[in-house]
């Protein structure tokens, strides 16, 4: 089991949302709805962007390399697939432990990247060569740099790596923004950086210590890029991790031009969905002509009959998005005004148990088990559900498309997968990449969301119990092969639970602000539409004036051509 908090795991527990029902002035979602939100026409609203981006540039093979040795390997493994997650925005990505690295190696790929987290990893001679003596952008982040000893000095890139500094260090900052950086805990050292010639060894921001004292974060010189810390301690989105990707760019595809990109999605919209409200939600996006994703789930289930036996009696999930004419409306409306549909699962819930809360649609986890700690009120992750196999994932997979369909919703606007609160098994995503590959204009499955990832335990088996959350941002191919397009932002929270606080639409804002050190970001954020609709309004508009522009979900890609078959 893990401890799942915002530091822990970003993005997997990214919202747990209650079904609102009987809301929007005491009306009942079930009942009849008077149409009185306004109506935008369809030549006012349409979106120019296109919903396809052909291939902008050719794939760059990446290699990443990671430590294997001493009581620090599991760390090597999970750092090794953060990495291979943000390469994969650049091409197909192969990983290897630092130890099988063989001489002219790096020479064969578009970039290299590799991790330093165990100390004094015997790293083979033939890479220290390699790096000051080839072309192969190199990016180095974390412990061992001093292995390179004089041959930094001899190749004159102008800077030379110091001790290691336990002291804390609380922010980061890059590219004229300010970024949080956990202050203690594990890998919490840096490498001291001295720069020696900086015409040739140019400074990558700056770590401040909690005593105000500054070192250099980073340094570039010639084909090397460093990183005096790993970067992956702490993921949140106000983390240097963001600023990370940008350091990634300009070492890989230095000639990347500025672009900042934006999407919204409106979340768990099911059969029990107040059609007015989501109506009211979807036309501050129609009015503003800005594009939008749609998360829908086909199946309403109340094992316990927590709402009522309207709403399914205890046992009997007999709510169909079907049955819901209202609802469907609203769906269709939006399709017809600039949107998009992502399947949110079929039931976005578990069987007949609490998962972690009280077995009701949107409220639950579908594809993994979940409690909540009744002593620190934090959700724990139990592992996969007892049913879990590629086999039975797929079939849920299926069934929500087919139900879907006969709701009326076509399928060819059904491109994408969303697993209820961004978790799910390993033998899911293995499903998801089964089911959907070549459904999004013939490339890879594809998922809007953050991914949660495994690493091999000590048995060398995939180790369940502690997945690793990681958001992204920019589209990447993923070590499941899927293509992720990016929701980086979270979401509006109006009163915090599970240790989640609550989140304005000016915090989200300042982060989307923030995100533009990267100079080729997607920025993307979710909304519920049983939220006041002024709060979606107050968050776009704020995202528009930071200076993103809002695209088509299916517009962003990794940029590279994607085959739809295996894993890069």
């Amino acid at each position: 089991m893990r401890r799942v908090t915002a530091m822990a795991a970003v993005g997997a527990v990214a919202v747990v949302a209650a079904v609102v029902l009987g809301v929007g002035g005491g009306a009942d979602p079930l009942a009849p709805t008077d149409g009185t939100s306004a109506v935008v026409p369809a030549s006012a609203s349409a979106s120019a962007t296109p919903t396809t981006t052909l291939p902008e540039r050719a794939a760059l093979p990446m290699l990443v390399l990671y430590d294997t040795s001493g009581a620090w390997s599991t760390v090597g493994q999970t750092d090794a697939i953060l990495s291979a997650n943000l390469l994969g925005h650049f091409g197909p990505v192969t990983r290897l432990p630092i130890g099988e690295y063989t001489a002219g190696m790096a020479a064969s790929f578009g970039g290299v990247l590799y991790v330093g987290t165990t100390f004094d990893e015997p790293i083979p001679t033939v890479f220290l060569d390699d790096v000051v003596g080839g072309a192969t952008p190199i990016v180095w982040a974390g412990l061992n740099i001093w292995q390179l000893g004089d041959r930094l000095t001899a190749g004159g890139y102008g800077f030379t790596p110091g001790l290691l500094d336990a002291r804390p260090m609380v922010k980061v900052r890059y590219e004229g923004a300010e970024f949080d950086r956990a202050a203690s805990g594990d890998s919490n050292e840096v490498v001291t950086l001295t720069v020696d010639n900086p015409a040739v060894a140019t400074t990558l921001g700056t770590i401040v210590a909690e005593d105000g004292t500054e070192f250099p974060w980073g340094v570039r010189a010639r084909n090397l890029t460093y990183l005096a810390e790993s970067p992956y301690t702490f993921l949140s989105e106000r983390d240097r991790y963001v600023a990370w990707a940008d350091v990634l760019l300009d070492a890989f595809t230095p000639g990347t031009p500025e672009r900042h990109r934006a999407l919204v999605r409106l979340e768990d919209i099911g059969p029990a969905s107040d059609p007015v409200l989501l109506r009211a939600s979807i036309d501050v996006l129609v009015k503003r002509r800005i594009p939008f994703t749609m998360a829908v789930y086909p199946l309403y289930a109340d094992p316990a009959g927590v709402h009522g036996t309207k709403y399914g009696s205890k046992g009997i999930p007999t709510l169909r998005l079907d049955q819901r004419p209202k609802v469907v409306a609203a769906i269709t409306y939006g399709l017809e005004h600039g949107g998009t549909i992502v399947s949110h699962g079929l039931t976005h819930q578990y069987g007949k148990v609490d998962n972690p809360y009280d077995g009701v649609s949107a409220n639950d986890f579908e594809f993994f088990r979940a409690h909540v700690d009744p002593a620190t009120d934090d959700v724990v992750l139990d592992g996969p559900v007892e049913e879990d196999s590629v086999e039975w994932a797929a079939d849920r997979l299926r069934t929500a498309r087919t139900m879907l369909a006969k709701a009326g919703i076509p399928l060819d606007e059904v491109r994408m997968f969303e697993p209820a609160h961004y978790t799910a098994s390993d033998a899911t995503y293995r499903a998801i990449g089964d089911v959907y590959a070549g459904l999004n204009s013939g490339g890879p499955a594809t998922r809007f969301d953050r991914g949660m990832y495994f690493a091999p335990g000590e048995s060398g088996d995939l180790d369940a119990d502690h997945p690793i959350g990681q958001f992204f941002p920019f589209a990447v191919r993923d070590v499941y092969g899927h293509l992720v397009v990016p929701e980086n932002l979270g979401n509006v929270i109006e009163v915090g639970y599970n240790n989640n606080d609550p989140r304005t639409p000016e915090e989200i804002v300042e982060n989307a602000r923030r995100s533009r050190v990267v100079r080729d970001n997607v920025v993307g954020f979710f909304f519920h539409p049983y939220l006041d609709a002024d709060l979606l309004a107050e968050t776009v508009d704020g995202i528009v004036a930071a200076g993103h522009e809002f695209v088509p979900s299916t517009s962003v890609t990794t940029g590279w051509d994607m085959p739809s078959s295996s894993p890069p």
